[in-house]
């Protein structure tokens, strides 16, 4: 199916979207996990396109779930206005701790990246996207009288990316920012526990 949807410009099954179909094929109950899809700010970027996928797609998804898992309740607010849908779940996200149960030595994250050597950070990991709120990291650092570096590690959309390292510049702080892009492992571990 994947070939012959390629071939004719179709774009293939996503997993969640494959396994909606076979839930609904077989009479099996699902919820759906919303991720901050329904949240305004969302909905309203490219919103033509989301409101063509609200309708093609989306919205029967979520009326025919048995719940929907929100995040938060700020989450189930934003989305509870626009959407009907049978019942919810309000869990944060779980998080795998194994990774720090055994920390790695203390400057590892230093060695990874030098620029923080004698100087305590603040940790910014995500994904460099608007919605994560460094146009608001950005300007609040930039009062703090402080010896303390920005670390931002993430990937990001490269034309996002230049619009933070412009504003970066506007308020004059390029040497108490640091760019690290995407962490893993031990630099990860370590980029947290030495924040």
């Amino acid at each position: 199916w994947r070939r012959r949807a390629s071939r004719r410009g179709i774009r293939a099954l996503t997993p969640s979207w494959a396994g909606l179909r076979w839930a609904r094929r077989t009479g099996n109950p699902y919820v759906v996990s919303v991720h901050g899809m329904l949240d305004p700010w969302s909905l309203n970027q490219s919103w033509l396109k989301k409101q063509a996928y609200m309708a093609w797609r989306l919205n029967r998804n979520i009326e025919d779930a048995q719940a929907l898992h929100f995040t938060s309740k700020r989450e189930h607010e934003l989305a509870s206005s626009r959407i009907n849908y049978k019942s919810s779940i309000i869990e944060p996200l779980g998080l795998d701790l194994t990774a720090f149960e055994r920390l790695p030595p203390e400057g590892t994250f230093e060695s990874h990246c030098p620029d923080v050597a004698g100087h305590p950070y603040v940790l910014f990991l995500s994904r460099v996207h608007p919605a994560k709120g460094l146009d608001l990291l950005v300007p609040a650092f930039a009062r703090l009288d402080t010896n303390h570096r920005l670390v931002l590690a993430g990937p990001g959309e490269p034309e996002y990316v230049h619009h933070i390292r412009q504003l970066i510049r506007k308020h004059g702080i390029e040497d108490r920012v640091i760019w690290t892009g995407m962490l893993d492992g031990s630099a990860k571990v370590s980029a947290f526990t030495e924040a």
